[in-house]
């Protein structure tokens, strides 16, 4: 029996599923033949015919069919390019993720296979069988990330462009919240936000543990020659491609700090978005960590490339505040718990402090005890940026109860909304105190302290403003009250 018009096109999919474009342009091309009045065989051949690098070709069908007044892609607004390997245990979290994006079906997501040796394309193909919006493309060869980006920069049908890294996560909205920027500023080439710090594979967004957090600043193109500043999950205009060509494919970890230079050069200028839009996996094993000496020479590269095309730089902004030396835990965390009272403006603020100065593994809770509507509202956005991962509803729950709230966590401390200040180095403090010697189980860290002092104690206060307890706490464990000056103050007296 002789194959129709969808066999056609389904057998076309299939071939370019396996990497055998060729094929598929053959099949696509038969399709065409059968009904030459249906758009869809020569849409999948303007596709195929890139693959393939027939950009020439390509694009006098592409003009031949806009003429003919048919749409020649499906409405996506986002592309999200996802080039993979060695990211098998990445992958199913990654597609969710993207999947739950606001967009909807308004998102392209592209999976770039770079030649992996494991086995991405099998956690992949439920999703194929599942999602007409995911393009998977197994290369023959290895290549590298940039040359793979490109690759996905000139299949992709979005108006705009997003880099989805395997291992990093979105916020719900992140896309969207990205797409509009550029929607709303037409002049501006690329959108980016701030986002989080994380040392965890494949951790949700709403309740993620984290080791820091980075803020970037407002653009500035005197900033551009200091470093790539745009963070990992920036978004940029599809139609840029045309004007300054795609990502240079001889750099190996600096392809995109060159690629933003670029657009800088050109004329285009860029959007801050000041939310947190997702987490960045800091992986000791990842392309840049593992090849410093690399880095350093594209870096000083893009910037020799770029001393007369983009202005002489002013001082240079801090925008990160993490840490990650390689010796974090990757199997413990501390479940900070805000205990909050008082005026609005001081629990947020209190709440700031705290993302602001914890480096150690960490998740935040706030106990929420019948809070006024606007307080309620406050750390409800609070919880959609991911500042806090969540709130409980209780009332006068005891320390030694807090452990049920994250089990999981190893040290869980109870702080008052009353602080002012902290060490940056605080929780690492706490932890290492308390991993020191097994025989102490609790610490009373007092506030404004003027002198070192260490003593046992009965019991704390519930007016104490830093409660910290081993999990699970022993009725035989010591509880020592700390005086170390510079630790914490207060805003108030105690």
């Amino acid at each position: 029996m002789p194959d129709n018009y969808e066999s056609l096109l389904e057998k076309g999919h299939e071939a370019i599923a396996t990497g055998m474009v060729k094929r598929a342009l053959t099949f696509f091309l038969d399709a065409a033949r059968i009904d030459p009045t249906r758009p869809e065989a020569f849409e999948e051949l303007v596709f195929a015919l890139r693959l393939d690098g027939d950009f020439h070709k390509a694009d006098l069908l592409s003009q031949e069919l806009a003429q003919r007044s048919r749409p020649i892609t499906p409405p996506y607004l986002v592309t999200a390019i996802v080039s993979v390997y060695n990211a098998e245990r990445f992958m199913r979290h990654r597609l969710d993720n993207l999947l739950a994006q606001t967009l909807g079906d308004r998102l392209e997501i592209i999976v770039i296979d770079a030649h992996s040796p494991e086995n991405e394309k099998g956690m992949v193909k439920p999703y194929l069988e599942k999602y007409s919006n995911i393009t998977y493309l197994r290369l023959e060869e290895r290549e590298g990330l940039y040359a793979s980006w490109a690759r996905g920069c000139r299949m992709a049908k979005g108006r705009f462009i997003t880099n989805a890294n395997a291992d990093d996560v979105l916020r719900p909205d992140a896309l969207e919240i990205l797409a509009q920027e550029l929607e709303a500023h037409p002049e501006a080439g690329l959108a980016y936000g701030d986002f989080w710090v994380t040392n965890r594979d494949n951790q949700n967004f709403p309740d993620h543990i984290r080791i820091g957090y980075a803020l970037r600043p407002d653009y500035d193109p005197r900033f551009m020659r200091w470093g790539c500043y745009m963070g990992p999950q920036p978004m940029w205009r599809t139609s840029i491609h045309e004007k300054i060509g795609h990502f240079d494919p001889s750099y190996t970890t600096a392809g995109d700090y060159e690629f933003w230079c670029r657009i800088a050069a050109a004329g285009f200028t860029m959007r801050h978005v000041n939310e947190f839009l997702g987490t960045y996996q800091h992986n000791p094993s990842g392309i840049i960590n593992t090849n410093q000496n690399a880095t350093a020479i594209e870096t000083q590269k893009v910037r020799d490339l770029y001393k007369d095309k983009i202005p002489d730089p002013v001082p240079q902004p801090i925008f990160d505040h993490y840490k990650f030396d390689g010796a974090l835990p990757r199997d413990r965390h501390c479940l900070i718990v805000l205990d909050y009272s008082g005026p609005l403006a001081s629990i947020i603020d209190t709440l700031d402090l705290l993302w602001k100065s914890s480096l150690y593994p960490y998740r935040i809770c706030a106990l929420d005890s019948e809070s006024d509507p606007k307080t309620t509202q406050a750390l409800t956005q609070s919880l959609a940026q991911g500042k806090l991962q969540f709130i409980h509803n209780a009332h006068n729950i005891s320390d030694r109860e807090l452990h049920s709230l994250d089990p999981q966590a190893s040290v869980v401390i109870r702080v008052q909304t009353r602080l002012q200040s902290l060490s940056t180095n605080w929780l690492e403090m706490i932890v290492g105190i308390l991993e020191h010697d097994a025989r102490i189980g609790g610490l009373i860290w007092e506030a404004d302290a003027s002198t070192s002092r260490y003593e046992a104690i009965e019991a704390p206060s519930a007016h104490d403003p830093i409660r910290a307890y081993r999990v699970p706490l022993s009725t035989q464990q010591l509880i020592l009250r700390i005086s170390e000056p510079g630790f914490a103050s207060l805003r108030g007296p105690i």
